[in-house]
């Protein structure tokens, strides 16, 4: 049996993302990417600490300044 047209995985486009915790541009490879890899390799990251610890994202100006 083949899967359905609807369960076929999405294609893999890459996308400049903002990252949820250091609010830095980079490129995300898949949807749900949304942390950097600087970040994700950090010791803090690793360890599993709590978002609330995480400095806040810059206040002001637009959310999407490369555009």
């Amino acid at each position: 049996m083949e899967p359905a047209a609807g369960d076929a995985p999405a294609p893999t486009v890459k996308t400049r993302r903002r990252c949820l915790r250091c609010a830095a541009m980079f490129d995300s490879t898949w949807f749900g990417e949304r942390i950097c890899p600087t970040c994700k390799h950090s010791s803090t990251w690793r360890a599993g600490q709590p978002a609330s610890i995480y400095p806040a994202r810059p206040k002001g100006g637009s959310r999407r300044p490369d555009r």
